[in-house]
């Protein structure tokens, strides 16, 4: 009985580490929870090792946390305080 408890909690463990790397590369994280439940918390891992980051979900994220912001005549993510865009030199005014 001791060996099943200790399996399910380092079961569950891989499953949370598995899918906090997911978080942190803008995966699915329901997706690598079902993978490591199913099949196994170290496929799990490896799996979102291997894959690569989705960009595009993290600068979402960085915009809605208030950090970044989009110009709007490159669309090129910057500092959300920049008073002028690294990429095609526009200015703003900072409100």
């Amino acid at each position: 009985m001791e060996n099943l408890f200790v399996i399910v909690l380092f079961w569950i463990i891989g499953m949370l580490i598995a899918s906090s790397i997911a978080s942190s590369k803008g995966q699915s994280v329901l997706a690598v929870l079902f993978i490591s439940l199913v099949f196994s918390p170290i496929i799990g891992i490896v799996a979102t090792l291997v894959s690569g980051k989705k960009q595009e979900v993290l600068n979402q994220r960085l915009i809605k946390q208030g950090v970044m912001k989009q110009c709007p005549d490159c669309a090129e993510l910057i500092i959300k305080k920049a008073r002028t865009c690294r990429y095609c030199r526009r200015e703003f005014r900072l409100i």
